[in-house]
């Protein structure tokens, strides 16, 4: 091969892989959309009641319903379902202690070494990928197994794609208690903010951390000729920018009230732009399709297809999450096999995760002690291998395992209720036991509730 031709192989070949990617995912999403109708998750009445509820607001009627399920990764549904994951993390560990970003550096040396005469760091998207996930392996080493901040109770990282190209995570840490962040001293011992004018880190009274900018004289001249001092400094941490050289900025979490904003903000999904057009004298239609809402107007980089297409993870957290599902009784979803055609279906061999967790506790006395959140603490489900029924037995090892209860909105008022009932009441043995309260039976959840 002409060695002249060679280092533009790859400016040709990362934007038909770029494209390929997006036909893998095209192809898995279309297979969604083709078996919409075999889609026995959920009933989606919720989406139904809001579809009609926007339908009449602007005098329109209601089109088709297309469901981009939880199980697809980046959908919406799916960064939804991991965010109420990190929240349950929050509900048993706390708050986190440390936000921290890490954005790649193409002029790392393990890039610049690999490359081609003639090439940059955007020409090997490939190369980008694989450094970038070998780095932030070695930070999370550092930070967690190293413990430089102390010991780690948890943490969630998330790992997104700026339209510049470059990869970047953003990474909450749960510090252990003992090493919790509470004092100025602390602050200044992990974080800088030099090079307002404040000569000494000092902490609000609700937590927040006013970072130390010395006026000591010390300035810096941007490549635009601005001079800058310790005022226009990123909050960072010098241990891990010396370490890693590359954008890292580290700050301290001081309320508990930014913590749902700081989730939902990791999880906050890609990057894309929605217009529609419409006739003036259209008749409107109200259509809810996940799979074009996700498809169109999508940015997507070369960094990121090559990202997804080596298999590396784009999220992850430090415990396991067993979402636990809901349901009044007689309610829960069954999944009937396409083949079957006897219209006779036997219940009895169907089940559900909270039925199960019923007869756990009419059975097993040593259960009854957890409430059905935690009861994954201790028990995993699974088929028995001789009845092949699915049930509850006790998990062997130990594990980073929390239970999660599907979330539930309060318009579905007794599955609302019930879930307040599951939230607090243990040794539970059916529903009725939940509704019974000093050995009366209520008629409904919210009645066992209120009493």
């Amino acid at each position: 091969m002409d060695p002249n031709v060679e280092p533009w192989i790859y400016a040709l070949f990362y934007p038909y892989a770029m494209d390929f990617y997006v036909k893998i995912e095209k192809d898995r999403i279309q297979y969604i959309r083709d078996y919409q109708k075999e889609i026995r998750a959920d009933t989606y009445k919720g989406l139904h009641d809001y579809m009609e509820n926007a339908a009449t607001d602007v005098n329109a009627r209601i089109g088709k319903t297309i469901i981009l399920p939880s199980t697809f990764i980046g959908s919406p549904g799916h960064m939804q379902q991991c965010y109420q994951d990190a929240m349950a993390i929050v509900s048993e560990k706390g708050k986190p202690c440390l936000f921290l970003t890490m954005t790649c550096n193409p002029k790392w040396k393990e890039i610049e070494e690999n490359l081609l005469p003639h090439q940059q760091a955007a020409d090997r998207p490939d190369l980008c990928a694989r450094i970038f996930d070998l780095k932030k392996q070695r930070l999370l080493d550092f930070v967690i197994k190293n413990k430089y901040f102390g010991g780690v109770a948890a943490y969630v990282y998330v790992i997104e794609f700026k339209k510049r190209g470059l990869p970047h995570m953003d990474l909450l840490i749960t510090l252990k208690h003992g090493f919790k962040i509470t004092t100025p001293e602390i602050v200044d011992r992990f974080i800088s903010a030099e090079i307002p004018n404040a000569n000494e880190t000092v902490m609000d009274g609700n937590g927040y951390p006013y970072y130390r900018r010395r006026d000591n004289g010390t300035t810096h001249e941007q490549s635009n000729g601005r001079i800058v001092d310790n005022r226009w400094a990123v909050p960072y941490c010098p241990t891990l920018l010396e370490m890693f050289n590359c954008h890292i900025n580290v700050e301290a979490v001081s309320s508990i009230r930014a913590v749902k904003y700081m989730y939902k903000y990791i999880y906050k999904g890609h990057d894309a732009a929605n217009v529609v057009l419409t006739e003036q004298n259209e008749e409107r239609v109200i259509n809810h399709d996940e799979i074009k809402d996700y498809l169109e107007a999508r940015y997507v980089v070369s960094v990121e297809a090559a990202y997804r297409i080596l298999s590396k993870l784009l999220q992850d957290k430090s415990h396991c999450i067993i979402r636990l599902p809901i349901h009044l009784p007689m309610q829960y979803t069954i999944i009937i096999p396409n083949d079957l055609t006897n219209v006779q279906v036997n219940l009895d061999q169907f089940t559900s995760m909270i039925l199960d967790y019923f007869k756990l506790n009419s059975e097993d006395e040593n259960a009854r002690q957890y409430l059905y959140k935690d009861i994954p603490c201790d028990y995993v489900h699974k088929k028995n291998k001789v009845t092949k029924i699915t049930q509850w037995g006790p998990r062997k090892g130990q594990f980073n395992v929390f239970g999660r209860i599907r979330s539930v909105n309060p318009s579905e008022f007794e599955l609302f209720h019930l879930r307040l009932l599951l939230l607090n009441v243990k040794v539970a043995t059916s529903s009725d036991a939940l509704k019974t309260v000093d050995g009366q039976l209520l008629p409904s959840f919210s009645a066992a509730c209120l009493a």
